[in-house]
C-alpha cells in the first residue's frame, strides 16, 4: 500500500535501517559472545534481508527506492532524525 501511495503522488520512498556500533560493555545478547567482526557480520546479514525484501517489494510496485544503512550510536528515531537533518540540511 505505501508504494502505491508512492507511485500515485511521484514521491521518492527511502528504506532507512539503523544498527548500534558493537560495544564490549552490552545487555544485548547478540553482542556479549560476539567479537566486533562477527558481530557486524551478523548485522550486514540482517540489513541486506531486510533492504533486500524491500527493494524487491519496491521494484514489483514500479517504485524507485533508495536504500540506507547507518550504523549509529542512536539507534531508532534519533538516529533516523540526525541522518534526515544532515541530509537535508546538505541539498
Amino acid at each position: 500500500m505505501a508504494f502505491a501511495l508512492v507511485r500515485w503522488i511521484s514521491a521518492k520512498f527511502t528504506a532507512l535501517t539503523v544498527s548500534p556500533p558493537f560495544q564490549k560493555v552490552t545487555a544485548a545478547s547478540e553482542m556479549i559472545e560476539d567479537t566486533a567482526a562477527r558481530y557486524k557480520a551478523h548485522v550486514r546479514k540482517h540489513v541486506d534481508k531486510t533492504l533486500d525484501a524491500v527493494s524487491v517489494a519496491a521494484r514489483a510496485a514500479g517504485v524507485a527506492c533508495e536504500m540506507v544503512y547507518l550504523e549509529h550510536g542512536r539507534v531508532g528515531a534519533c538516529g533516523i532524525v540526525e541522518y534526515l537533518s544532515a541530509r537535508h540540511s546538505s541539498t
